[in-house]
């Protein structure tokens, strides 16, 4: 089974999961529960605009068990976790515990709570396997209190019912020196075996710019597979790779099969790697291949970690994490859906936003560097290498870099907008440090939306993490998330 987060159309399944892995209740005496009525469309359509919904799907991508979360105080709240019965005893709950307590290590969270049945033998005995422990009621916190009152009030302690907890920071110690097991096998199994075996008539090679539409359609499909979009464009491809200080024929390996590229993988710098699969040849041993390549490759440049975002959930994800790779952070693709009415942010006086002029390049690269550095753990990036990506990037106007200029003429914000497709893609969006807290960020968002529009976009998007503590500033402006990514890294 594939995870992945709930899409809006997926609703009414999860309604139809919860009827019918209520019913089982009836087996144990308990009818009320069972006919007790499902979340309605409206609630579950607000977690789902959060990210808070994942789903289990079988092979026609069809949802078949959910779990829905909260955050509550420091800890991650499992609200709810239900499993068609025709899908049951396949381990997709303890599946779905996991991608939420991936989720909630990524958001800092220090456990997971839940209030459940204290003695339905799918209930808290089956949560206790999963390192959930009973939290006693005077040790419970004022949010959960409150959380076991709205349930008393619905009738649904009629049968005994306890709050769990499971300790995360003891699971990342777990993780830890597990990982540390894995690294050393890893790399004892590299020394003993340095070229690792392909399936016979696979063969490889280093890339080449025309090898930027193959890779972009591998991506895509990876994407589509696991997301049920698609964000990657060949421009994309194009702006990194034309990067000054990128050496191609080193930091890049393709795996072919004839003319037919199945995979790729690129250390882009620094702590930084990438990989797809198409997932048309997935278990064939190629993702085992590049993941090992793409080690040795940072191994000898130098690095003493590689990282990679994945999709929470999704087959990358759970394949890094059996290779000993751990949560760093969580990220989240954000979406101004179509016809959603942009907000009106008029700025304060004395600033004016505008394109950006030749000689306003170094100024907005500045601010954009500056700002990313404040929280961002890598080397500051080559002006030329911000040339190459932003005004040299393939179908490059005017207005994709906005610059935000202060009374006193200098520039104190900048903006990168990319335009895919229907997409006004947010590439990059900063505000000076000392001009900050006066709305400037948001009408540039603003800006960024309507020039978007104004362009052939019908929704927007960007990427933010939780090192940025940013999530809440595009909340305001009324975007919403739309897909949920972890960065796996391992120590080198």
């Amino acid at each position: 089974m594939a995870f992945r987060q709930a899409r809006m159309e997926d609703l009414p399944a999860l309604q139809v999961i919860e009827v019918a892995a209520g019913a089982v209740f009836r087996t144990v005496g308990m009818d009320a529960i069972a006919d007790d009525a499902p979340p309605p469309i409206a609630d579950l359509l607000a977690a789902q605009h959060l990210g808070r919904i994942w789903v289990s799907v079988d092979a026609q991508d069809r949802p078949v068990a959910y779990v829905m979360a909260e955050v509550l105080d420091d800890t991650g709240h499992v609200e709810q976790v239900s499993v068609h019965p025709d899908h049951a005893r396949q381990g997709l709950g303890r599946d779905l515990i996991e991608v939420v307590a991936t989720w909630a290590r990524g958001f800092g969270l220090t456990a997971l709570t839940l209030t459940t049945y204290a003695e339905v033998p799918w209930n808290a005995p089956y949560y206790e396997r999963l390192g959930f422990e009973v939290v006693a009621d005077d040790h419970a916190t004022e949010a959960l209190r409150t959380i076991r009152d709205h349930e008393a009030a619905r009738g649904l302690d009629a049968w005994p019912r306890v709050t769990m907890r499971r300790d995360l920071r003891d699971d990342l110690r777990a993780t830890v020196e597990q990982s540390g097991e894995k690294q050393g096998a890893r790399r004892q199994e590299s020394s003993d075996n340095q070229d690792m075996n392909l399936p016979a008539g696979l063969t490889t090679r280093p890339l080449t710019l025309a090898d930027a539409t193959a890779v972009t359609a591998v991506m895509a499909a990876e994407e589509l597979a696991d997301t049920g979009t698609v964000a990657i464009e060949e421009a994309d491809i194009v702006a990194d790779w034309q990067r000054p200080s990128f050496d191609i024929s080193t930091a890049t390996i393709g795996v072919f099969d004839g003319p037919r590229l199945l995979g790729y993988a690129e250390h882009s710098g620094h702590d930084r790697g990438d990989t797809a699969v198409d997932p048309g040849v997935h278990g064939r041993g190629i993702g085992t291949f590049l993941a090992q390549w793409l080690e040795d490759r940072c191994r000898s440049a130098g690095a003493a970690v590689i990282g990679m975002p994945v999709p929470l959930g999704s087959p990358a994800d759970r394949f890094l994490a059996e290779r000993g790779y751990v949560v760093r952070w969580t990220s989240w693709i954000l979406v101004l859906p179509p016809g959603a009415s942009i907000p009106e942010r008029p700025l304060p006086e004395g600033h004016v936003l505008r394109d950006a002029l030749d000689e306003d390049l170094r100024d907005a690269w500045t601010v954009l560097e500056d700002a990313f550095l404040e929280w961002s753990e890598r080397p500051r990036e080559p002006f030329e290498d911000f040339l190459a990506s932003v005004v040299d990037r393939p179908g490059h106007q005017p207005w994709n870099l906005r610059v935000l200029v202060g009374p006193d003429g200098e520039i104190v914000g900048a903006c990168h907008i990319v335009l895919a497709d229907d997409c006004g893609y947010v590439n990059r969006i900063a505000v000076r440090k000392g001009n900050r807290g006066l709305g400037l960020a948001q009408a540039m968002l603003a800006d960024a939306f309507e020039h978007s529009r104004a362009h052939g976009a019908t929704r927007s998007e960007l990427s933010t993490d939780s090192r940025t503590g940013a999530l809440g500033l595009y909340e305001k402006v009324g975007m919403v998330v739309s897909s949920t990514w972890v960065n796996r890294a391992l120590t080198l």
